[in-house]
């Protein structure tokens, strides 16, 4: 969801830059002034106000239990009453489709304009999802453009009947801003124009130089925001079960997307609002909306831990009354103080674990049952096979792991004895796989070592061959650069590539760090090789650090997912090591395994570090370590989370 205000952030800022869009916004302006000449006719006025209530009020009841006041919303102005007749009342296509008339048939400057640049706008409105593109001159904040025709088109957001929205707000303040960079998010509100239904929007001033010519906005969709939080409705996928659910929530606990239960039983969902008692007045909303976007409020005690920036994980009762397993986070959008709760029914949560019970306790009662049955001969020989299963199992926890029980009994014993038998088997080939995995691993890593990397070793050698030193070797290994590949053409995905490579080899030098080896995505370089540094683990994490800030920098320019996958470690090179080629090998090995160790995270890079290099600066409050809960010898410590939010503090 971050990401997705990130893109709608950076297209109404290359949008609103755009020389088809300023010339847009100032030939609209002018098209509109121009209109306030003409009038309609008395014919032309009354097929206005039949479209009002023939077509607009219609659909508004769909969706709202209270008319709105149409004496109040049919325009009086000349100019807005011509453009809402030639493009609304006049336009012979439905309500809902009004944005595929482009011209309408008029001589009039307006009509050219609209023209012109009206399928430009609207394909781009239909080809990133948008609800609407709309288009304000700045002095009276009118709209003087709307890609999809509503009964807004034309009406001034500064003194017309839809002025005290939120959206007219923002638009006026990107009129006065004299901040270029500046665009405002608009939170999800019942929107009179979009016929009552909750809308949201992005906002942004339109600028020649340092003059404001006027303001876009984009309507943000929740079926958009939907889309994201339900893998386009695959929740089973998201592993949310067969009624577990991802809701977005506003400051005050209602819903900004769409409920996945509601999606999947409307009448049900409504059914059970009222049954619970929740407020009538939202459930009729519910209903009327077909949506339970600003309709539906979620748990309070949620909704307060979400505003206080704290997040959690609770059972609790939600919005249908249901016990349900909750976990809930604030949101990092900008402008919107939204949360995210993701919930699951306890009853599905646990529903393996009731079962299980349920078969423990059948089982022992039969057990129960046949030992009182069968008195002490029967209970000797079934404590028999219970015992030797005993031992077997502490043997095998004992590291005895080629362990296995032979009991024929013929009863849940024997299972149990089976299912023992399997897991062992099972753990000891997976065990023996990884074994020779590693030892393979191991061969290559010490047959592959570059060269270059020896032949800098043995210069070291030549030159301090009297003293024992230290060096800090890092590999970076790139992630999801076959995304790149896949997205454009080969050749272009290998410059934007090795030009981030390129910039690994800025930072290296910038701290005295010598570039190793670089090629396809990875880069391996090392600190104290060439000559010796008393302080080459410091400059090896800043340099890491530095790396994961240029993903960071690179993804945002490119609209691109990568991360890295680094690791740092600390070893001797001297006279002694050098001579023994597996010894050196052990600290390039090393280097590489801490790399490619790290679980890979979609987007999220991490540095993984040796204990030798955590001693060196653990105790630099800039890194916070985690240490790796693995059944190794060898200790590492990892830094996560290096997202945005981390770089910037």
């Amino acid at each position: 969801m971050e990401g997705y205000f990130g893109i709608i952030l950076n297209h109404i800022t290359v949008y609103s830059e755009f020389v088809t869009i300023q010339d847009a916004a100032k030939q609209f302006s002018s098209a509109f002034r121009k209109l306030k000449s003409e009038s309609l006719t008395d014919d032309q006025v009354e097929t206005l106000r039949r479209y009002y209530r023939n077509e607009f009020l219609p659909e508004f009841r769909k969706h709202s239990l209270k008319d709105p006041d149409l004496a109040k919303l049919i325009p009086r102005d000349n100019a807005t009453a011509i453009v809402q007749y030639r493009y609304l009342a006049a336009n012979p296509n439905p309500v809902d489709s009004k944005n595929q008339l482009s011209d309408s048939g008029d001589t009039s400057e307006y009509s050219r304009v609209h023209s012109e640049f009206h399928p430009q706008i609207d394909k781009m409105r239909s080809r990133f999802r948008y609800g609407n593109i709309m288009l304000f001159e700045p002095e009276q904040a009118i709209m003087v453009y709307s890609s999809l025709k509503r009964i807004s088109l034309g009406t001034s957001f500064a003194n017309g009947p839809f002025a005290d929205t939120k959206l007219a707000e923002a638009v006026r303040e990107a009129a006065a801003s004299t901040d270029p960079d500046n665009v405002t998010f608009v939170d999800f509100d019942e929107y009179l124009p979009e016929f009552g239904l909750p809308a949201a929007f992005a906002v942004r001033a339109i600028r020649e130089g340092d003059r404001v010519i006027g303001v876009i906005a984009f309507q943000i969709m929740s079926s958009s925001i939907l889309r994201i939080v339900s893998d386009s409705n695959r929740w089973e996928n998201l592993g949310l079960g067969k009624t577990g659910e991802i809701l977005l929530i506003g400051p005050e606990g209602l819903q900004r997307s769409a409920s996945r239960r509601f999606q999947e039983d409307p009448k049900g969902f409504v059914t059970r609002l009222r049954s619970i008692g929740a407020d009538p007045e939202l459930t009729s909303k519910v209903e009327a909306n077909q949506s339970s976007v600003l309709a539906v409020r979620v748990r309070s005690v949620m909704t307060q831990q979400i505003s206080e920036g704290k997040e959690g994980a609770t059972i609790c009762q939600d919005y249908l009354g249901e016990e349900v397993l909750a976990a809930y986070s604030p949101m990092k959008l900008p402008g919107l103080n939204w949360g995210i709760v993701v919930k699951i029914p306890t009853e599905e949560v646990f529903r393996p674990l009731v079962k299980l019970q349920r078969k423990l306790i059948i089982t022992l009662v039969v057990l129960s049952a046949l030992a009182v049955f069968a008195a002490g001969l029967a209970g000797v020989a079934l404590a028999a096979p219970i015992r030797k299963l005993t031992t077997a199992a502490r043997a095998y926890a004992n590291g005895f792991y080629d362990v296995r029980v032979n009991i024929e009994s013929g009863d849940e014993v024997q299972e149990l004895a089976d299912t023992f038998n399997r897991m062992a088997k099972d753990i000891d080939e997976k065990t023996q796989r990884l074994k020779r995995k590693l030892q393979v691993n191991r061969r290559l890593l010490e047959n592959m070592m570059p060269s270059v990397l020896f032949a800098k070793v043995r210069d070291h050698e030549s030159s301090y061959a009297s003293e024992s030193s230290m060096a800090t070797l890092a590999f970076v290994e790139l992630e999801g650069v076959e995304k790149i590949y896949d997205s454009m053409s080969a050749a272009k995905a290998r410059r934007l590539v090795d030009k981030l490579i390129a910039e690994f080899e800025v930072v290296a030098q910038k701290h005295e760090i010598e570039k190793i080896s670089a090629g396809g995505a990875t880069f391996l370089a090392a600190c104290g090789l060439e000559k010796p540094v008393f302080d080459h683990s410091p400059r090896m994490m800043e340099f890491a650090s530095e790396i994961i800030e240029l993903i960071v920098m690179f993804n945002a320019e490119h609209v691109t997912r990568l991360s890295a996958s680094i690791g740092i470690h600390r070893g001797p090179v001297s006279k002694g090591s050098v001579l023994r080629k597996s010894a050196f090998a052990d600290l390039w090995i090393r280097t590489i395994s801490l790399a490619s160790e790290i679980e890979p995270m979609d987007n999220q890079s991490a540095i993984r570090v040796s204990e030798e290099v955590y001693d060196r600066v653990k105790n630099n409050p800039k890194y916070r370590f985690i240490r790796d809960e693995t059944d190794t010898s060898e200790n590492a410590w990892t830094i996560k989370n290096h997202d945005d939010s981390e770089i910037d503090q």
